[in-house]
């Protein structure tokens, strides 16, 4: 038995884990925050809000530690508004309509308010080779967290199940060997949503693989698109998966038009709600 290892690794826990999500205390008081080596599911339907939660959790981690954000779908010009629009608070649809006169302050603002570690890259990472290379040029400094949006766009040849399985598989041994926590935004299958009207592990889309490697699977699930008597603000964050702790879900608040989420206050939810430990 090596003592040493389990010592040094108790050592680094005596603190708490060492990637804190404080912003939202309910779900990093489940999950016990994030670890180095491990890799994160985030699961939804499109339109659900899995890049606004992404974003939205790789900018507030930024604070303390370096992050890459590749981003598979939106443009980096995205990204960023969709970041100032969270940060400052600005409804999307005033930019969009032709109202950035109204806000023009707000930009230096926001870059004063910026000093974050935070790469946000586009359309790069679709294929293993382009991976390999973001981290030759980021060889000097490279990044302590990565998120990917989403596995479902990266290019294929051949049969997608077996080239989205050997791409998480690659990935997840480049998190071990270069020391990085990895997040995997992924959609969820439309008939696993109409079946259970809540999304589950099972239906991550086109591999079971995702399920079986991740460490932590988090799902997020938004009501208001099945039904049309249900608040447009409410919002549900569900751990599915979580192989060091307890899963469960507990209710939030979401803006779709400044991008944000966050967890309800003044309720009785202090304890995650169906909450039960892993086997």
């Amino acid at each position: 038995m090596n003592l040493p290892i389990l010592g040094d690794y108790l050592k680094r826990l005596a603190d708490g884990v060492e990637i804190q999500v404080n912003y939202l205390p309910e779900l990093n008081r489940i999950l016990c925050g994030f670890e180095r080596k491990k890799l994160v599911i985030i699961g939804s339907r499109p339109s659900e809000g899995k890049s606004t939660f992404a974003l939205q959790m790789a900018y507030e981690l930024a604070i303390k530690f370096k992050v890459l954000y590749l981003s598979l779908e939106m443009t980096r010009e995205e990204a960023m508004l969709r970041l100032l629009c969270y940060q400052q608070k600005i409804p999307n649809t005033d930019i969009y309509s032709g109202k950035y006169y109204d806000y023009a302050n707000v930009l230096d603002k926001f870059k004063k308010d910026t000093d974050r570690q935070l790469i946000i890259s586009e359309e790069i990472g679709r294929t293993w080779e382009e991976i390999e290379q973001i981290f030759e040029c980021l060889n000097d400094d490279p990044p302590d967290i990565i998120f990917l949006d989403y596995i479902q766009c990266i290019q294929t040849k051949g049969k997608k199940l077996e080239a989205i399985e050997d791409y998480i598989k690659r990935f997840r041994a480049m998190a071990i060997e270069r020391n990085f926590c990895l997040f995997i935004c992924s959609q969820i299958n439309r008939q696993n949503i109409s079946e259970t009207k809540e999304p589950t592990m099972e239906g991550l889309k086109n591999t079971g693989f995702l399920e079986e490697h991740a460490d932590k699977v988090i799902l997020l699930y938004y009501p208001c698109k099945r039904s049309q008597n249900i608040e447009i603000g409410k919002y549900k964050v569900i751990v599915a998966k979580n192989k060091n702790g307890m899963t469960g879900y507990f209710d939030c608040k979401i803006s779709p038009e400044i991008y944000r989420i966050w967890e309800e206050t003044n309720t009785n939810q202090n304890k995650p709600q169906q909450a039960q430990w892993q086997e």
